[in-house]
């Protein structure tokens, strides 16, 4: 086996880059031009949120959120709820949140429930010790990303992307397992201390800083649904190995690398239970009823103090 020589940084920013792409196109890639090429059109990015400092944070509950714990979604969430940059923007304010041990998953909550048409995402719960237990190798992946060079971006500024997932990281491993027959191991100089989803390939698609917490998709019939959580991007010199099915030269490529949310669901549905319970908001109905009820009865009693009136003068 290959030893793997990298450099692992956390996508907190120094000075924030936005996320590359390969052909980079502001209508195919950018969420807010609201263009029919939108490489993301069909599918429903609404309950992808940020903060007003550029965080990440994605709802897979009525009032529930993942994050990065290293860079974590606090104070108020942004959320809009299509691509319509002129459209009406949802805020909530984080009410707390809780870490998942030993990962860089962190669920957070608001005391609240989002508005119904922000989406809630389903994520990947299948049990895997290599890529190929989690259903995605060989499909497209949906990167989210800053668009924003040199500082943090807003809410308007969500870059969706494409890339496939080409390897598995396991936990407490340091082999980098390279899918297809022939497929060579590499291995890192260090233990994974979770499970995770990793892209080698720069050719479609990179994270960079900025970008921790931000959510890893795969489209299950024009659905989304997450697969993991960005900690991590391996800049130069870059992951050096063997990346391909034969066991001659050394490579070196960059990479993302996310934590894998299905294996730690136990841990996350645990989380959730010691969160706070959203609550509920009366609907414009029932308000309207209660407000017509109130009235009724003041009418009412002004009504009966008449009457008593009347009643006292002609006795």
């Amino acid at each position: 086996m290959r030893k793997l020589i990298f450099p692992l940084i956390s996508l907190v920013p120094g000075v924030s880059s936005g996320i590359i792409v390969a052909n980079y196109s502001s209508f195919v890639n950018d969420r807010f031009e609201n263009d029919p090429s939108f490489v993301g059109a069909g599918l429903d990015f609404s309950g992808v949120g940020r903060t007003t400092n550029g965080r990440w944070g994605a709802m897979i509950g009525d009032n529930y959120f993942v994050t990065a714990i290293h860079f974590p979604a606090t104070g108020n969430i942004q959320f809009l709820t299509n691509n319509n940059p002129a459209g009406a923007i949802f805020q909530y304010t984080v009410g707390g949140s809780f870490n998942v041990s030993g990962t860089d998953i962190q669920t957070g909550y608001f005391n609240e429930a989002v508005e119904p048409s922000i989406a809630r995402y389903t994520y990947n719960t299948n049990n895997a010790n290599a890529l190929a237990d989690l259903g995605i190798a060989g499909t497209t992946l949906y990167l989210n990303g800053d668009r924003i060079a040199g500082s943090a971006g807003t809410i308007l500024d969500h870059v969706v992307a494409v890339n496939q997932a080409e390897s598995w990281f396991e936990e407490g491993t340091d082999v980098i397992q390279v899918p297809g027959s022939g497929g060579i191991n590499n291995t890192f100089s260090n233990d994974a201390d979770f499970d995770q989803i990793v892209m080698f390939e720069n050719s479609e698609s990179q994270l960079q800083s900025g970008d921790s917490g931000s959510p890893l998709f795969s489209n299950q019939g024009a659905s989304l649904r997450m697969e993991g959580i960005a900690w991590a991007v391996v800049l130069p010199p870059e992951f050096t190995g063997n990346f391909d099915t034969t066991a001659s030269g050394l490579e070196q490529r960059s990479g993302t690398l996310y934590g894998y949310l299905g294996s730690y669901d136990t841990d996350i549905q645990n989380v959730i239970s010691n969160a706070s319970a959203p609550i509920p908001e009366p609907s414009g109905l029932a308000l309207g009823k209660f407000g017509l009820l109130a009235g009724m009865g003041v009418l009412l009693a002004g009504m009966g103090v008449l009457f008593l009136r009347l009643l006292i003068s002609t006795t």
